[in-house]
C-alpha cells in the first residue's frame, strides 16, 4: 500500500465513519484504491 493509498483511507474514514459497517462504501473504497494502484500519479 502505497502513501497516496493510505490518505485515501483516512479521508475515507474521516467522512465515512460508519463505512465499516456499509458493505456497499466498503466495496466503493475498495475499488477506487484498486484503481489507484494503476493510475499515475499527479
Amino acid at each position: 500500500m502505497n502513501h497516496m493509498q493510505i490518505t485515501m483511507i483516512e479521508q475515507a474514514l474521516q467522512n465515512e465513519p460508519d463505512m465499516q459497517r456499509k458493505v456497499a462504501s466498503i466495496q466503493s473504497w475498495a475499488e477506487k484504491l484498486s484503481l489507484q494502484k494503476f493510475l499515475p500519479h499527479s
